[in-house]
């Protein structure tokens, strides 16, 4: 029997039909992720093994589809949702249109998974993608998560860290930083 990688559903998502190797995953919190590919993919695959998402929404540009491609032939163990989106890279205006872009894409999925836990990340990408990336968290106040790899001998050593947006968004907004304005440091 062949395995089907994936079909879309009505929301134009993809679905991987084969589940029967779920228990390689952990399962858990099925939160949502935002996510970047670029030329490296582990990151991708550390972010599933730690999560255990029941969605992802995978940002990259055209020239580095082949790449996310090859990625999700290799996790047909996933049984969530996912999508792919194209956004601008290396243009004048691609921090703005890259950050609506990724800001239209979580206001859809919090219509579709309203109760469940958002994540968006930062590592993978271009670094003007990391930073749209951020700043649709910002906005939102959704948490970030940035992989840190350990030794290449020692993948145990690798781990996940995550920054609470609403914290930094309140420390612009109010403009201090650990509790002194920054007009008293200007």
């Amino acid at each position: 029997m062949e395995k089907k990688l994936s079909t879309k559903n009505a929301n134009g998502m993809m679905t991987v039909t084969d589940k029967t190797k779920r228990k390689t995953i952990r399962e858990g919190n099925e939160s949502v992720h935002l996510l970047l590919c670029g030329h490296s993919t582990d990151h991708l695959l550390r972010i599933i093994e730690a999560y255990s998402p029941i969605h992802m929404d995978f940002f990259t540009s055209v020239e580095l589809h082949p790449h996310l491609e090859a990625f999700l032939k290799s996790i047909q163990d996933f049984s969530g949702t996912f999508h792919i989106e194209d956004i601008p890279a290396f243009t004048e205006d691609g921090i703005r249109a890259g950050s609506s872009i990724i800001m239209s894409r979580y206001l859809i999925l919090k219509k579709l998974f309203p109760s469940r836990s958002f994540y968006f990340g930062i590592t993978g990408g271009t670094n003007t993608m990391a930073v749209e990336m951020a700043l649709a968290a910002m906005t939102f106040g959704e948490k970030i998560h940035y992989v840190i790899y350990g030794n290449e001998r020692k993948p145990e050593e690798d781990r996940i860290i995550t920054f609470d947006t609403v914290e930094l968004r309140d420390m612009i907004t109010n403009s201090y930083v650990q509790g002194e304005e920054i007009n008293d440091k200007i």
